[in-house]
């Protein structure tokens, strides 16, 4: 068991607390950067096994091709995605519902969201909380109107839109742009305070709880579960304690930029993202 993403086992039965680690991690290698993400395979507790699929919202097209293949096998995906009512109805996805202006913009620099890329088909299951009782869990936890607002419906895609639209046709400066994505999106965020409750205990704790039973009622032995980044190193502890088991971990390449097309050496690059430890920054305790 390895695995870093496994390290910070929290025993204080019977709360959980929530594991507040992030899973993405930027590598160098000699001839580009790279944003990627884990796979990890898990072995059931009575055999079979489960694709835990941590992902961002924004990446390279192969990307998505390749996190495909990872759930080709399963015949039930577990994903995120609030529900607007507990009937089951769907909120719409906030990537289709992003303004074109903001897609046009990420297409003609090479980059497509989630939403849009990864298909889905009937073997998709929902495994997430209702948009109204993630609403009352914050405001349980001490949120107010306006963090409710800010942490659920708010969605500011200005300033991508705008740093991207400013680069298409200017090799350089749209892959000084994917650097400055990639530097975005593996980001320390902090880990204690309010702010930092909020986020871990709720958006992502109470949502991992949901889908960690969401699993447990699967009899399926091929199973797949697809969520942010953010939740995979808690869902993976989460997963320990139904006896599932870590047999296997990849990294998957979100987002890469070559330093020739960004006209930056390798230093320099590293300088920009901060990666670290043989040119590989794990973001630990991340948003």
């Amino acid at each position: 068991m390895v695995w870093w993403l496994l390290a910070c086992v929290c025993s204080e039965p019977p709360r959980h607390l929530t594991v507040r680690q992030g899973s993405v991690r930027v590598s160098l290698s000699d001839e580009a950067a790279a944003l990627q993400t884990p796979v990890i395979t898990l072995h059931g507790p009575t055999g079979g096994q489960l694709a835990l699929v941590g992902t961002v919202h924004v990446g390279d097209p192969g990307y998505y091709d390749a996190l495909s293949v990872h759930l080709a096998d399963a015949t039930v995906v577990l994903h995120e995605g609030l529900l607007a009512e507990d009937d089951g109805s769907p909120v719409v996805d906030e990537d289709l519902a992003a303004d074109a202006a903001y897609l046009e913009a990420l297409d003609a620099n090479g980059l497509a969201t989630q939403g849009e890329t990864l298909l889905r088909d009937d073997r998709w299951v929902r495994a997430d909380m209702t948009v109204g009782a993630l609403e009352q869990a914050l405001r349980g936890a001490g949120a107010t109107d306006q963090d409710v607002h800010d942490i659920v419906h708010a969605r500011d895609r200005n300033t991508l839109t705008e740093l991207f639209a400013s680069t298409a046709g200017d090799p350089r400066r749209a892959a000084v742009a994917r650097l400055a994505l990639i530097e975005s999106i593996s980001e320390t965020a902090a880990t204690e305070g309010r702010d930092a409750d909020l986020f871990w205990e709720v958006v992502i704790g109470a949502r991992n709880a949901l889908a960690v039973a969401g699993v447990a009622e699967q009899e399926a032995p091929e199973l797949a579960l697809i969520y942010g980044a953010d939740h995979t190193a808690d869902l993976a502890i989460r997963l320990e304690t139904l006896g599932f088991h870590a047999a296997h971990e990849e990294w998957v390449t979100a987002i890469e930029v070559p330093y020739a097309t960004a006209q930056l050496g390798r230093i320099q690059v590293q300088q920009l993202l901060g990666a670290t430890h043989g040119g590989v920054r794990q973001r630990r305790l991340s948003r």
